[in-house]
């Protein structure tokens, strides 16, 4: 049975009425991790030579960013399908209670495993992220102090955008923010690299056309704040899925203002945190590097028989 930390105690991830998940799971993480390996197997070059070949270095990031790409949309659609059955299993279990009905404990029990298991695919996503992004990057970008159940309609709407996006530019990936639970910022984060360093922005897509619109310019003229009345107000003319909007629109736009903030030079020295100020005032240590004596060993390796390998980007 697999368990971890963040998912709920002493809760299952295989239920009977579910697709069995551990198989599922391993496939997951065969299509999302190896396929920088592959890519570099295909080309002709083997793990390794990325480290040392620019080459082959191109093939192995895009192959990662494919393989990504790839599994993403296998996980949206299973997240899909387990969000939709988890608001269906919530709605049961409400009945049922109120009912006082002795069946809600096996309604419980299936829906922990449907909670835990979209727990697990949004760590997935999650690890994606920390690989495709600098460390300290993906530590600024997790600001989000909640994270919430993405709406099926948009989450579907949003998977179809980032799929076609994917396939514009090896060099770019498109995951959507809902997917994960670090990035709660927008509809799709936009990572690139080159030989300089990875980039990122923000996509917000234009799906609630004119809603949206008149939603942003309230937020705007209120500096992003929402009163009880602006809500009503918003009720009223718009409807209350507008209102829902508004708040996740609001959400967005102080977590934004958040990381803009976070990426000043000056935060830390800003911060009222302590530790924050301390940690900012922390140098961190040297480090050598033997990466430029990297060709020269391999050579005389080849030259004098002597096999080596790399553990770790370790010799």
């Amino acid at each position: 049975m697999l368990t971890g930390r963040g998912l709920k105690k002493r809760m299952p991830l295989e239920h009977s009425s579910l697709t069995p998940f551990e198989p599922q799971l391993m496939m997951l993480l065969e299509l999302a991790f190896g396929g920088g390996l592959r890519s570099l197997e295909a080309a002709g070059f083997k793990l390794g030579d990325d480290l040392i070949d620019l080459r082959a270095r191109e093939h192995y990031r895009n192959g990662l960013h494919r393989s990504f790409a790839q599994a993403q949309n296998e996980i949206g659609q299973i997240v899909l399908e387990l969000e939709r059955k988890r608001r269906d299993l919530e709605r049961r279990l409400r009945v049922l209670r109120k009912a006082r009905n002795p069946l809600d404990t096996a309604v419980e029990a299936e829906l922990a495993a449907v909670t835990n298991r979209l727990m697990v695919l949004r760590r997935l996503i999650d690890a994606i992220l920390y690989i495709a992004l600098p460390h300290d990057t993906l530590e600024r970008l997790a600001i989000a102090r909640r994270v919430h159940n993405p709406e099926p309609k948009e989450l579907e709407a949003m998977l179809t955008v980032a799929d076609r996006l994917n396939r514009l530019n090896p060099r770019e990936l498109y995951l959507v923010c809902d997917l994960t639970s670090a990035v709660q910022l927008g509809d799709i984060l936009r990572i690139r690299w080159d030989e300089s360093g990875v980039y990122l922005a923000l996509v917000e897509l234009k799906k609630r056309g004119l809603i949206n619109d008149a939603l942003g310019d309230r937020l705007n003229r209120n500096a992003g704040k929402l009163s009880e009345k602006d809500l009503s107000d918003i009720a009223s003319e718009l409807g209350q899925h507008a209102v829902e909007q508004a708040e996740r629109m609001a959400r967005q736009k102080e977590r934004f203002e958040e990381f803009t903030s976070r990426a000043e030079s000056n935060w830390a020295q800003r911060s009222n945190d302590p530790e924050i100020t301390r940690l900012a005032q922390v140098k961190p240590p040297g480090m050598a590097t033997y990466l430029h004596l990297l060709p020269k060993v391999i050579a005389d390796a080849k030259a004098h028989d002597v096999a080596f390998h790399c553990i770790d980007d370790c010799l």
